[in-house]
C-alpha cells in the first residue's frame, strides 16, 4: 500500500492552489474595450476652423464661435441592443475635435451609432449653475432668459463682412433618433475610435445666412436644425 507523505500532500495542495489562482487571474482579465467618439465639423472636405474665411452659398463667412450639443449617444449591435452608452451625458462639439469617452463593452463588431442633436426637454431646462460639464458652459445657455434653456447649436461670426449670430434653441428644435452605420469601424485593440464628420455646407445647402441675430426657433435656425435631423450632414469614417 502506498502512503502520501505530509510533504507530498503539501506540494500537491500548493500546486492545486497555484493552478486555481492562475485560472482565476486569467478569468479576471477584462476584454472590455473603451469606445471614443470624435466629432469633426467640416465644410465639404475641409475641417472647419475659427477666424478663417469661407465661401458658403456665394457668401463670405467667417466663424468666431462654433459649438453644438449631441445627446443620448449610444452604440447598438445588429439586433438593436445597446452595447455602449455614455449614461445620457451630452457631448459639446467644437472645432477642436476632441475624442469623447462614450463607454466600454466587450465588443467584436459595432453596428449602429444613435444620437440626438440638442437636448431633451428635461435636460434643456436644468440649472446651468449646478450642472456638471458640459452643461455648465454659460456661453451655451440663455442666461438672460432661463426659460429658453440651452443653445443647442451656436455659431457667431461675419457674413459678407456683417455681424451674424445663430443661437438655435427651444425644445422645438430638438432633433432625436439620428442613426448612422458604424459596422465598418475597426474594433481591434483595447480602444475604439468612431470618427464622425458634420458637414456644415451640407446642413446649409441652399440656405443663406442672414446678418444680425437669429435667436431661438427662427426660420433660419429651424431650417438647418431640421437638416441635421435627417442625418445627411453626418458621415462616419
Amino acid at each position: 500500500m502506498k502512503f502520501i507523505t505530509r510533504t507530498s500532500l503539501a506540494l500537491f495542495t500548493a500546486l492545486v492552489v497555484l493552478v486555481a489562482c492562475k485560472k482565476d487571474k486569467e478569468d479576471s482579465i477584462s476584454t472590455s474595450k473603451t469606445v471614443f467618439l470624435t466629432v469633426i465639423p467640416t465644410l465639404g472636405t475641409e475641417t472647419l476652423a475659427l477666424d478663417t474665411p469661407y465661401e458658403i452659398n456665394g457668401q463670405l463667412v467667417e466663424f468666431s464661435f462654433f459649438k453644438f450639443y449631441l445627446s443620448n449617444v449610444e452604440v447598438r449591435d445588429d439586433e438593436g441592443n445597446v452595447i455602449v452608452h455614455n449614461n445620457g451625458f451630452p457631448i459639446l462639439v467644437s472645432t477642436e475635435g476632441i475624442p469623447k469617452n462614450i463607454g466600454s463593452a466587450e465588443i467584436e463588431v459595432l453596428h449602429n451609432l444613435y444620437f440626438d442633436v440638442g437636448l431633451d426637454s428635461l435636460t434643456n431646462h436644468q440649472d446651468p449653475i449646478t450642472a456638471t460639464t458640459p452643461m455648465n458652459d454659460v456661453e451655451m445657455h440663455w442666461n438672460w432668459n432661463p426659460g429658453a434653456g440651452y443653445k443647442f447649436f451656436r455659431m457667431d461670426g461675419t457674413v459678407d463682412t456683417q455681424f451674424f449670430e445663430s443661437h438655435a434653441a427651444t425644445d422645438l428644435l430638438f432633433q432625436e433618433g439620428i442613426g448612422l452605420s458604424v459596422h465598418d469601424v475597426s474594433t481591434s485593440g483595447t480602444e475604439i475610435e468612431i470618427v464622425m464628420y458634420m458637414d456644415l455646407s451640407n446642413a446649409l445647402d441652399g440656405i443663406l445666412i442672414p446678418a444680425g441675430g437669429e435667436h431661438g426657433d427662427t426660420n433660419f435656425n429651424i431650417s438647418y436644425m431640421n437638416k441635421l435631423g435627417t442625418a445627411e450632414p453626418f458621415t462616419i469614417e
